[in-house]
């Protein structure tokens, strides 16, 4: 499907990601806030729904969708350490399908971190982010990560968080 995707060499991060709360309050630590978060598909709880739809904005691109038919809701959404805290809280008391199907963060036209199938299968983390950021958010985690491909020492220092 068109859209953004991870083209850079990546890192993955185990699929032992599994309270989306922690990775969403996490993900600060990971990406900067000019960055775009973007769920796809979920079956959001009222009150998920409406944190999702005051903050949604249309952003002039987005990655590739996951899922073809049916259709899913899709949110572009900030990467502020405030707006991830916030959504955090309230997908404390949700369940990983009610938050998201596919889980994506990416800044103009470079995709950060790519999971489809968020949760159940694993993430993917561009090298434009710098290993010690990688190293704080797997730690929060508690989750590993490891590089599939051949490390090169001049990526992954071109994007700070803030």
């Amino acid at each position: 499907m068109a859209g953004l995707r991870l083209s850079t060499p990546s890192w993955e991060i185990s699929n032992t990601v599994r309270d989306v709360s922690v990775f969403l309050r996490a993900l600060s630590k990971l990406v900067p806030d000019d960055a775009i978060l973007f769920l796809e598909g979920g079956g959001h709880p009222p009150v998920l729904r409406t944190l999702l739809e005051e903050n949604r904005f249309r952003p002039a691109l987005r990655p590739a969708l996951g899922t073809i038919w049916p259709r899913q809701p899709t949110f572009a959404l900030p990467t502020t350490e405030a707006f991830l805290n916030k959504l955090a809280e309230v997908a404390e008391f949700c369940a990983v399908p009610e938050v998201c199907t596919h889980l994506h963060v990416y800044r103009g036209e470079e995709v950060l971190l790519e999971g489809y199938d968020a949760f159940t299968q694993p993430f993917y983390v561009s090298r434009l982010v710098s290993e010690e950021h990688l190293r704080e958010f797997c730690a929060e985690l508690g989750a590993s990560w490891n590089p599939t491909s051949t490390p090169n020492s001049s990526i992954g220092k071109g994007i700070q968080r803030k």
